[in-house]
């Protein structure tokens, strides 16, 4: 599941300047919640730590399922395995450019020129 807002889901941004207990995006649609934690490393792993802290968020915050997403990063095997049989995605730099491929760009009315995508952005889900 790759939720975004064009397809239907509210995003609440909550990550920034103060603590955010471990979540960087909230996606809404209807009666479903999901909670998302964004990491932007240098050539780290994700391990499985945070993917259980990840997976204690979810079910404290009662959402219905979580996405972990690393833009420069990969998860651990022991992540991968963690995650398989939980309602959590683990989503790389890869598979967000996959994902952003189909989306298009907001453009305000004045901005009528062809919309292009040079760089993936969690800002591109809105």
């Amino acid at each position: 599941m790759r939720p975004t807002a064009a397809q239907g889901y509210q995003v609440i941004e909550r990550g920034g300047a103060h603590p955010d207990g471990g979540i960087d995006l909230e996606l809404r649609e209807k009666d479903k919640k999901l909670v998302v934690q964004c990491k932007r490393w240098q050539a780290r792993t994700v391990g499985v730590e945070l993917v259980r802290e990840l997976c204690g968020a979810m079910v404290g915050e009662e959402a219905h399922a979580a996405i972990f997403v690393t833009f420069s990063g990969t998860y651990t095997p022991d992540a991968i395995d963690f995650a398989r049989d939980k309602p959590i995605t683990l989503l790389d730099g890869h598979d967000m450019v996959t994902t952003l491929r189909g989306v298009e760009a907001p453009r305000s009315k004045r901005d009528r020129s062809p919309a292009t995508c040079s760089r993936a952005s969690m800002s591109s889900l809105r």
